[in-house]
């Protein structure tokens, strides 16, 4: 939704204002997602949307947030989370679900960007996760456009590992 101007509101002793406020006065790196749930802070809370609010230090909160993301059990819950990631543009999930290895090798490039991944054109519209092997996974991303016609898929093929009770990404290849 569009960034609201509107002055803040008091409801039950919380103060809501509008992303703006975190944007334009208090000059955060302030980022609103509309999702149908949320990997941080634990649980599975249902949420309309959330606001990330990352400080003015740069991308060393990104690794704070990345801690907070819940860990998937199963090979399945992992690419589903990542391809939810990279279509929701989060690159704290995607830098999340990575390995150590993986994270040293992507953090400059995720930090530059401020952990937000992909463009405002063309976008993912939707997307399949598809095992193709033993710990492989494609991720078959339906991209759209707002030009008329139809565009390719991109395909990412992800390499899965144990990390204890947890699954990670060891590698990526488009």
């Amino acid at each position: 939704p569009p960034v609201s101007l509107s002055p803040a509101v008091v409801t039950e002793g919380v103060t809501f204002v509008p992303v703006a406020y975190f944007t334009d006065v208090l000059k955060e790196n302030a980022r609103y997602d509309l999702a149908e749930y949320t990997y941080i802070g634990g649980g599975d809370a249902l949420v309309d949307g959330i606001l990330r609010v990352y400080g003015k230090e740069g991308a060393g909160n990104f690794e704070t947030a990345a801690a907070l993301v819940e860990k998937p059990l199963t090979e399945d819950a992992c690419a589903e989370m990542y391809a939810d990631g990279v279509k929701r543009r989060d690159g704290v999930v995607q830098y999340a679900l990575y390995s150590d290895a993986l994270r040293e090798a992507s953090y400059a490039g995720l930090a530059e960007s401020a952990f937000s991944t992909g463009v405002s054109s063309p976008w993912v519209e939707s997307y399949e996760a598809e095992r193709v092997g033993e710990h492989t996974y494609q991720i078959i991303k339906h991209m759209k456009t707002s030009a008329p016609g139809t565009l390719p898929d991109e395909v990412v093929t992800l390499t899965l590992a144990r990390d204890g009770e947890y699954w990670e990404i060891e590698a990526i290849e488009d």
